[in-house]
């Protein structure tokens, strides 16, 4: 799933797992823990898991 620059929070209307990757990108990015997932099952929770761990690997890569 991939994260493209410039959007609004409406354009996610369409797809909204990738709302859900980009909420994760976000918290894995600024270092909190993949607890913070709200989602328990489904395709928005693996959508959520895969974009906190590529913000995880982004704040790595930066340090």
């Amino acid at each position: 799933m991939a994260l493209y620059g410039g959007q609004k929070y409406g354009d996610y209307m369409a797809n909204p797992q990738e709302k859900a990757w980009s909420d994760g990108y976000t918290v894995g990015k600024k270092g909190k823990p993949q607890t913070m997932n709200p989602f328990k099952k489904g395709g928005f929770m693996t959508a959520w898991q895969e974009g906190w761990q590529a913000g995880v690997k982004a704040r790595e890569a930066a340090q």
